[in-house]
């Protein structure tokens, strides 16, 4: 939290009329004062130098300290007209240089923080401040995320792809309050990181261009067949390289209708057009001479 403080002077104009008004120019910039005040107490004095209080002085002293006590300010009076009013005010959480200055700050999911990571945060949330973290990313997914604070709101953004490099973005959100303890703060942020989460996965299966298979016997993964969704000319991403079956001599590779010798011909055949029976007409899994074919979850 930062502490704002302001001067409110009072004069009367050539009326009579009580006028309020920030401390002279020289006592503070301007601008920066008149906005102080506005945000402070509600008062506006925009267009003429100061605002009629329309009250007399004890009157408009009891209106300020109201207004002031809604506010969660504290007055001052230091001279007969001139009154200090401070307020502790939300700003900016400072993440320290060395905060997630590690290749990564979780090792499973959005929110299984390493020791330093999970402490950076409660700082921040501790301080009351607004805050942003970076791009954390994660040991052991393809995943990264992000916390921000912007008053009450606490915002969680989760990133995933695949070894297709295939893009997947989701939010959730939860409030706070002055009572909100540490213990639930990272609760309700496990709660939210959840629903991010999945939210990205599902983001994730909407733009995948492929659907892809395990093919093997007795639970095991022999090989790999992929079907292409989106019309490209080969898989995206640095692991797989043709659409079809994977494990093909090289002399092959070119060739749409290359399979695994060690399936042989017959068996190929049928697990390719019971795997698009599976996929587009939503037939059984795949079973071919003992050889099942799994689809992938993402």
């Amino acid at each position: 939290m930062k502490t704002t403080t302001i001067l409110l002077y009072l004069d009367e104009d050539y009326y009579g009329h009580l006028i309020a008004f920030p401390a002279p120019p020289y006592r503070q910039p301007w601008n920066e004062a008149r906005a102080a005040l506005a945000d402070l107490i509600g008062l506006h004095p925009i267009n003429t130098p100061g605002v009629d209080v329309k009250d007399d002085l004890l009157r408009f002293e009891d209106r300020l300290a109201s207004v002031a006590a809604r506010a969660k300010a504290t007055v001052e009076k230091i001279a007969p007209l001139t009154f200090r009013i401070t307020r502790k005010t939300r700003g900016t959480y400072e993440f320290p240089g060395n905060a997630f200055s590690g290749m990564d700050q979780t090792k499973w999911g959005p929110v299984d923080f390493y020791d330093d990571s999970r402490e950076s945060i409660r700082l921040a949330f501790r301080s009351g401040d607004d805050f942003e973290t970076p791009w954390m990313g994660c040991k052991k997914e393809i995943l990264s995320s992000r916390i921000t604070r912007e008053g009450n709101k606490v915002t969680v953004e989760v990133s995933v792809s695949d070894d297709f490099d295939t893009p997947g973005m989701g939010e959730g959100s939860f409030t706070v309050n002055r009572a909100t303890t540490e213990d639930q703060f990272f609760a309700k942020l496990e709660d939210a990181a959840s629903e991010a989460h999945e939210a990205a996965t599902g983001d994730l299966n909407d733009n995948a261009g492929y659907a892809g298979f395990s093919v093997g016997k007795e639970g095991k993964w022999e090989f790999t067949y992929l079907v292409c969704l989106d019309g490209s000319d080969a898989p995206s991403g640095d692991n797989y390289y043709r659409w079809g079956w994977q494990e093909v001599e090289e002399e092959q590779e070119e060739s749409e209708d290359a399979f695994p010798e060690e399936l042989g011909q017959e068996t190929a055949r049928e697990l390719e057009k019971q795997i698009h029976a599976c996929l587009f007409d939503g037939g059984p899994e795949p079973l071919v001479n003992g050889y099942t074919a799994k689809l992938w979850d993402r």
